[in-house]
């Protein structure tokens, strides 16, 4: 019996271990915001612009109408408290958890400090007056796709707002990436909020 008990004791700790090296290469070791090239760029920024969604909670699901298989229209976003000297903003949403690296959903650039909200379901165009600009997506497509996970697994999807000091000075329908390594050196204060999304298995 007690061999039963020292058996069953070794699979929890091995279990409980396991389980917490996998807890740290998926959340812990991961930078802040879950992406570094992203942390590259606002870590010596000011954590002060104030921004989330009225359509779901920081860290709460997000409705499937804004997802990728549903209405795939992005949410209604509000920005506040942007410095006097902002130039221009820039919004970006991704993925940390995507099996092969960041996935960047929606690259939103050279918006006028003066926009205070997003509205939701913005048309997938290079250029959205009085909102600024679209690039493109990790997709490969212009403006916002919604999440779309790997069944059976749990994503955060972060909504990060930076204010520049300059505008980009690129053109509309840019590649997410090279929007962002423009965004270097400039970056003056940021706002963030996330949510979660998982597609259940079977």
């Amino acid at each position: 019996m007690r061999r039963k008990y020292k058996i069953l004791a070794t699979i929890i700790i091995i279990g409980a271990i396991i389980t917490g090296i996998a807890y740290y290469y998926l959340y812990l070791s991961k930078p802040p915001l879950g992406d570094s090239l992203i942390w590259s760029l606002v870590k010596n920024a000011q954590d002060t612009i104030k921004f989330y969604s009225p359509a779901f909670k920081n860290g709460g699901f997000i409705p499937n109408k804004y997802c990728v298989g549903d209405e795939n229209k992005n949410p209604p976003l509000v920005i506040g408290e942007v410095p006097n000297n902002t130039r221009a903003l820039v919004i970006v949403m991704y993925d940390p958890d995507a099996p092969h690296g960041t996935f960047y959903h929606w690259i939103l650039y050279d918006i006028p400090p003066t926009i205070h909200r997003i509205p939701e379901g913005l048309p997938r165009y290079p250029v959205i007056p009085p909102y600024g600009l679209q690039g493109i997506n990790s997709f490969g497509h212009i403006g916002y796709d919604g999440p779309a996970p790997p069944p059976g697994h749990l994503h955060h999807y972060y909504f990060v707002v930076m204010a520049l000091d300059q505008p980009i000075n690129l053109n509309e329908g840019e590649p997410v990436e090279k929007v962002l390594n423009a965004c270097k050196g400039h970056v003056i204060a940021y706002g963030y909020f996330y949510g979660v999304y998982e597609i259940m298995a079977g």
